[in-house]
């Protein structure tokens, strides 16, 4: 007789923190990017996904109920308390917050947020993105902290980005979009790519490279592609695609 098949020990599973999140606000003028900022002080955070799913059912289902999912959003709200550098009258706020307080109070693009944020641990997420931003200032009893709350409406769709890595080394995200054939070049040296290329594969062939024996490549066949501890100063494009690959 066979012995039914039992529940596994969870004994040696290791648990994750909560709150493993570093979250950056672009605070330049342009938005483009070149003036990132940590935001700090953080004491709790939600990201949330939410798929729009519309009812397909038809005559083949036979009877069953069939949804497809059609849309999608994302939000981030988040708490955190109010913090400076420096002595008071001579206090300096967190500029990534400064820019939130003053998003929040105003309207249209100046509302608008450029954000991007990863885990610091092995949870494989990380994006950037803009978002309507809503921000408030929690006040308590006069001996209490001052914190505040905000609500990160995304508007579009949220990019996939590299983490950041160690000193000395940077990340890069490959992604083949329409190409079906993509030459990448490591200081010159190319790495072919194909949908059908898996993120093990492509990190066999840019180790073999003089210099990336340290990178790392991650994701789904197909991609993205996250590569990470590429070293500073390398350069990187691409050589040749049949599409609309961007390696960056």
């Amino acid at each position: 007789m066979a012995v039914p098949l039992q529940q596994s020990s969870n004994a040696s599973l290791k648990y994750f923190n909560a709150g493993q999140w570093r979250w950056e606000i672009d605070c330049s003028a342009a938005q483009d990017g070149s003036n990132w900022q940590e935001l700090r002080a953080l004491t709790s955070g939600t990201v949330a996904f939410s798929p729009k799913s519309v009812d397909d059912t038809d005559f083949g289902s036979n009877g069953w109920a069939s949804a497809a999912i059609m849309g999608n959003s994302w939000k981030i709200d988040l708490k955190g308390a109010v913090k400076g550098t420096g002595v008071k009258p001579n206090r300096v706020i967190n500029p990534a917050l400064v820019r939130l307080l003053n998003a929040g109070m105003t309207l249209g693009d100046d509302n608008t947020i450029h954000l991007r944020g990863w885990r610091t641990d092995e949870l494989p997420l990380s994006f950037e993105g803009y978002a309507a931003c809503e921000t408030n200032l929690d006040d308590g009893k006069p001996d209490g902290g001052q914190n505040w709350t905000g609500t990160l409406t995304g508007k579009g769709a949220p990019i996939p980005i590299a983490k950041q890595t160690a000193a000395g080394t940077i990340g890069a995200v490959l992604t083949l979009n329409t190409a079906t054939s993509v030459t990448l070049g490591l200081n010159g040296k190319a790495v072919a790519v194909t949908p059908s290329t898996t993120a093990s594969a492509l990190q066999t062939a840019v180790q073999a490279v003089t210099g990336f024996s340290a990178t790392t490549v991650t994701g789904s066949t197909g991609g993205p592609y996250t590569f990470a501890n590429i070293p500073a100063s390398a350069t990187l494009s691409v050589l040749s695609n049949d599409g609309t690959a961007t390696f960056a």
